[in-house]
């Protein structure tokens, strides 16, 4: 079934013997010219081809999409904020799908190397197998930003890049309850001459709960205290952890998200770049429809095209 993760397999690459890039095509560039093709040994790989079709037959549905399984220690890697990678829990604490690394098999030769299986494949729970499709769909349906809005933000997924890394940090347990960063623009319309841009911070509901009109409001000091501009992200950070009251958390998380988004530097279309904070189940769907995905970690612009990353 699709995220079923087995051991074994290869993986075809082309390239040109004129311009190698990857160990398996330089070393066949090596031995011949023009259009190369390199074979890459795969230590396990995990299935990407809907069960639906991996179940009909092979006259009908002859292939089966498969993608490299590797080890990351990254921690952006590990929650899913890189879409070339996509968590593995069932595979092992570190175990993701490389998505830059996708091959074709077909349905015998597959059947083959499942029945050649010492163990059974790892499988994932109804929920992991949810959350493994939806991040293959984000790899391919990801939005093109306006280069504008790719340079605004750059200091803000470096922000977060930084102090993910540092586990001394005391914004960490803030930046790891961001399950989500979307952005919209005002009228909607990301051709607009000029954009003033809103990026929308949700948090895990088991850090940030709904508000709730029929709550206390929130502290009047300390929504003086968290409406002066000069408060850092840490300072804020601190203050949360000393507080318990919903209302009040929620002035302090609306502060903190407008402090990171701060660093943005508005540039060329771009003339401003907001912040709001919605829990994961305080987020309107409406408004999901009207925004992207952010990817801090994985921003590029035109001026990148042609460029090699490995």
């Amino acid at each position: 079934m699709q995220g079923d993760v087995v051991s074994g397999g290869k993986a075809a690459v082309f390239g040109h013997a004129a311009n190698p890039i990857s160990h398996g095509v330089r070393q066949a560039a090596a031995a011949g010219d023009g259009v190369v093709l390199a074979q890459m040994a795969l230590d396990r790989f995990v299935v990407l081809t809907q069960t639906c079709d991996l179940v009909r037959p092979a006259q009908d549905r002859p292939f089966v999409q498969i993608a490299a399984v590797v080890d990351s220690a990254d921690p952006s890697s590990l929650k899913g904020d890189r879409p070339r990678f996509v968590p593995l829990p069932w595979a092992g604490d570190q175990a993701c799908a490389d998505l830059d690394t996708i091959a074709v098999l077909e349905k015998p030769l597959y059947e083959r190397i499942v029945a050649a299986q010492t163990a059974t494949p790892a499988r994932p729970t109804h929920d992991q197998a949810r959350r493994f499709a939806y991040g293959i769909g984000r790899f391919f349906n990801r939005f093109a930003f306006p280069d504008d809005v790719t340079h605004a933000v750059r200091p803000l997924g470096q922000l977060f890049k930084d102090k993910h890394n540092r586990a001394t940090s005391p914004v960490q347990a803030a930046l790891q309850a961001v399950t989500q960063i979307r952005a919209s623009p005002a009228g909607g319309d990301w051709d607009a001459a000029v954009l003033d841009v809103m990026l929308h911070f949700i948090v895990a509901e088991d850090t940030l709960s709904p508000p709730d009109p029929d709550e206390a409001r929130p502290d009047s000091d300390l929504v003086a205290w968290a409406d002066d501009t000069a408060r850092t992200d840490v300072q804020l950070v601190k203050r949360l952890d000393e507080i318990s009251e919903p209302a009040d958390c929620h002035v302090l998380w609306a502060a903190l998200t407008r402090t990171w988004a701060a660093r943005c530097q508005p540039g060329g279309h771009v003339v401003s770049i907001s912040a709001e904070v919605s829990s994961e189940a305080g987020f309107p769907l409406n408004e999901t429809w009207r925004s992207e995905r952010v990817d801090l970690d994985h921003l590029s612009t035109t001026s990148d095209l042609g460029t090699t990353e490995l």
